[in-house]
C-alpha cells in the first residue's frame, strides 16, 4: 500500500480543480468553478459548488433541501490500493440498503446504474455525495446519546440481513495487529529501538485481544462511529463515511462515540448502551476487557496506518513528529498502559 503503486498514487497526490470538475462534467455535473478540500487524510474529498442539482433527489423524500444542499456535492477520490472497485460496491451496498430503510446515512447519487467511476486521466476511482446540511458536536447531552443509540442499533439491524462482506476487512488481530506490526518491522525510517519495543508490545498483547473477542459474533459493521462522522441538523443525527466500514462485532461500533474513561464518559456509556439494548431487543455490556481491546487495536493501527502512508504530503504535514523519538516514545508508553489494563480485565 505504502509507496511504489504508480502513477495513480502520483495522480492521488497533486489531484487539481480542473481534473475534479472533469472528473464530475464526466457524469453529467456541471461544476462553477469553486471547490473547498475537506478534512481527510485517507481520501481525497472536495465541496464542489455546481448548477443545482435538485433532480439527483428523486430518491428522497420532499423535505431533502432542509436536509442537503442543492448548489455543492461531495466528491470522494478514493486512495489508489487500498479499496477494489467489489469493497468499493459493496461499502455502496451497505448505504443503499440503509437509505432504503429510511435510515439516515449519506448514499452516493446513481447514475446510469452506477455509484462510483473511474477518472479516465488518472485511473481513480471517485464517487459523488450529497452534502449534509448541519454540523458536527463535540459534546452529547442525554436526549443526543439517546438518538445516536437508536440510529446506531437501526444501522446494525440493516446490515445484519445483509451477507458478510466477501472484499472488506474483518476486526481481529490479524488484520489490525499482524498486518500492521509486519510493516512497521521493515520500516526504516522510525526510531529502530522504539519501533522494535512498540511492535514486540503489540505483538504480546495479540493474544489478550484475541480471547475477548474470539466469541463475539460478526456482521457489517459501519466500523468508525465516533463523533467526527456524526452530522447533526433538524432532523437528528446522520451517520456519516462508511470508508471503514468491515466484517466486526457491533461492540466496535458502540464503544467510541464516548470513548473516554472518566465517571462521566462511563455514566453517558451506560446510557447510550441501555437505549441501544432497548431499540435492538437484546442486552449489550462493553466490559472495560473488550473495550481497551478495541482501543489497542485502534493504536497499533494508527502508528500502522501512518507509517504505510507517511510519503504521502498530507501525513507528512499532519504529523511533523512522526519519526521522532518523542512520538514513539508516546506510543511505546500507552502500549505498556494497554497490557496493564489488560491484565486487570
Amino acid at each position: 500500500m505504502s509507496g511504489f503503486l504508480g502513477r495513480e498514487t502520483q495522480y492521488f497526490y497533486q489531484l487539481t480543480p480542473e481534473v475534479i470538475d472533469q472528473s464530475l462534467l464526466s457524469i453529467g455535473i456541471k461544476p462553477i468553478g469553486r471547490t473547498l478540500a475537506l478534512n481527510s487524510l485517507e481520501n481525497r474529498v472536495y465541496s464542489v459548488e455546481v448548477q443545482s442539482c435538485r433532480e439527483l433527489f428523486n430518491e428522497y423524500q420532499e423535505s431533502f433541501e432542509k436536509t442537503f444542499a442543492i448548489d455543492q456535492v461531495v466528491v470522494k477520490f478514493y486512495r489508489p490500493g487500498r479499496w477494489s472497485a467489489d469493497a468499493i460496491a459493496e461499502e455502496h451496498q451497505s448505504l443503499r440498503h440503509l437509505s432504503s430503510l429510511e435510515i439516515p446515512v449519506v448514499t452516493p447519487f446513481v447514475f446510469q446504474g452506477e455509484s462510483f467511476f473511474k477518472e479516465q486521466s488518472s485511473n481513480l476511482y471517485f464517487a459523488v455525495f450529497p452534502k449534509v446540511i448541519g454540523r458536527l458536536k463535540d459534546e452529547f447531552n442525554r436526549q443526543e446519546v439517546e438518538q445516536l443509540a437508536r440510529l446506531v442499533a437501526r444501522v446494525h439491524q440493516g446490515l445484519h440481513y445483509l451477507s458478510p462482506y466477501k472484499h472488506r476487512g474483518i476486526l481481529n488481530v490479524q488484520h489490525f495487529i499482524d498486518e500492521y506490526c509486519d510493516f512497521l518491522k521493515n520500516y526504516e525510517h522510525a526510531p529502530k529501538h522504539l519501533k522494535e519495543s512498540f511492535v514486540q508490545l503489540a505483538t504480546n498483547l495479540k493474544p489478550l485481544i484475541h480471547w475477548q473477542l474470539q466469541s463475539l459474533p460478526e456482521q457489517r459493521i459501519h466500523g468508525d462511529v465516533h463523533r467526527g462522522n456524526v452530522m447533526w441538523n433538524h432532523h437528528g443525527p446522520f451517520l456519516m463515511d462508511f470508508d471503514d466500514s468491515l466484517l466486526g462485532p457491533i461492540e466496535q461500533d458502540l464503544w467510541l462515540i464516548i470513548p473516554g474513561r472518566d465517571e462521566e464518559d462511563q455514566i453517558l456509556n451506560a446510557h447510550f448502551l441501555e437505549t441501544y439494548s432497548q431499540y435492538a431487543q437484546k442486552s449489550v455490556h462493553l466490559k472495560r476487557g473488550l473495550i481497551e481491546s478495541f482501543r489497542t487495536l485502534r493504536m497499533v493501527r494508527f502508528v500502522g496506518w501512518i507509517a504505510k502512508r507517511y510519503e504521502d504530503p498530507f501525513f507528512y504535514k499532519m504529523f511533523p513528529q512522526f519519526l521522532t523519538d518523542g512520538f514513539w516514545e508516546s506510543q511505546v508508553l500507552g502500549l505498556k498502559e494497554q497490557w496493564s489494563l489488560l491484565q486487570e480485565n
